[in-house]
């Protein structure tokens, strides 16, 4: 027994080690249950943060300083707490299926509304404008309804130093007025007026004129004051068609080749009576010649606008001339009086 003793010690199990190794386990489980937890709670917050979000509210405002070639588009966005890009979209298409779009701007993750605008140029004249706000954030995109503006008229004034008004105000920045007060619209009248112009030089000018400003469309044709000095007036052509003696280098040649330039640019001519003045080197008869031209002209080029009487006018209200040739404030304001009513009968 004693043999078998020794030779088959007692096998005893090793309670003490096994019993620690089954705490350190379950222990370690409850650590990996609870960060799991954990992080589950964390982004079940997140998925409910996430889940209370919303686009941006936007809305679009009415533009403002609206040129013949630009505009400026206003909105106003309320990020609703999240940061947002607000842009503007725009063209001539009235459902804006195609669009240019602004640069975006980033707005601040705030919960009131903010105004934002946009400058945009290089747009055609009289033309209508579509535009609308738009902004996105994480949530989606959301754009406001679609708006509209009308870019203006643009008008030049070619003709002599009573056109130019010497650097005063002269009848271009009123008749301006006139006619967007009446259109609603911006209307743009560009006087290049040349002290001392003939016809003649104004014939040589037009070309260039018309390119220094090719979106104007309406010209406004006042030539035949210098024309008519003393001692050699230059002759009508009144009655003369081209071709016939003396119809070269006529007063009428000369207003033809002004109009021929204007028309065949695609723009719409407009020729005004030449005043009558005062001054004694200035041959009344030539100027009413060509005044007869003038009617002459606006039969032989199918013309719509009746041409403002400034001889008429003038003859009757002498006390509107500064100097006894060229018009004083009130004067000017009633040659774009005048005009006015000749473009918008």
């Amino acid at each position: 027994m004693i043999e078998d003793s020794m030779a088959y010690p007692e096998q005893r199990p090793i309670q003490g080690k096994k019993g620690s190794s089954s705490k350190k386990f379950r222990y370690i489980i409850f650590l990996i249950l609870n960060i799991v937890g954990i992080v589950s709670l964390v982004s079940c917050s997140w998925r409910n943060r996430d889940a209370s979000g919303s686009p941006p509210t936007i809305y679009t405002i009415p533009a403002s300083s609206i040129f013949n070639d630009r505009a400026v588009l206003n909105g106003t966005v309320n990020p609703n707490g999240l940061a947002v890009n607000a842009w503007f979209e725009y063209g001539t298409d009235p459902a804006l299926s195609t669009w240019i779009a602004t640069t975006r701007q980033e707005k601040k993750s705030v919960t009131t509304p903010l105004p934002f605008r946009a400058s945009i140029n290089g747009l055609n004249s009289y033309t209508t404008y579509y535009y609308r706000a738009a902004a996105s954030n994480r949530f989606g995109t959301q754009r406001g309804d679609i708006r509209t503006f009308l870019t203006g008229e643009y008008y030049v004034a070619v003709g002599d130093s009573i056109t130019r008004a010497g650097g005063k105000r002269g009848y271009a920045p009123t008749l301006s007025d006139l006619l967007k007060n009446s259109k609603g619209y911006p209307n743009t009248v560009a006087n290049l007026g040349n002290d001392g112009a003939t016809s003649a030089e104004g014939a040589k000018l037009i070309n260039f004129m018309l390119s220094t400003l090719p979106k104007a469309k309406y010209y406004l044709v006042m030539y035949g004051t210098n024309d008519a000095r003393l001692p050699v007036p230059v002759p009508s052509g009144k009655g003369l068609r081209p071709g016939e003696p003396g119809y070269n280098g006529s007063y009428k040649d000369n207003l033809q080749k002004i109009l021929s330039a204007i028309l065949a640019a695609g723009k719409i001519p407009c020729i005004a009576k030449v005043p009558h003045t005062a001054w004694w080197n200035i041959d009344l008869l030539s100027i009413q010649d060509y005044n007869v031209v003038i009617d002459e002209l606006v039969v032989a080029n199918n013309i719509a606008v009746t041409p403002p009487d400034f001889y008429t006018y003038f003859q009757k209200h002498p006390d509107e001339l500064a100097d006894g040739l060229h018009p004083n404030k009130i004067g000017y304001e009633s040659m774009a009086n005048l005009w006015f009513q000749a473009l918008t009968r």
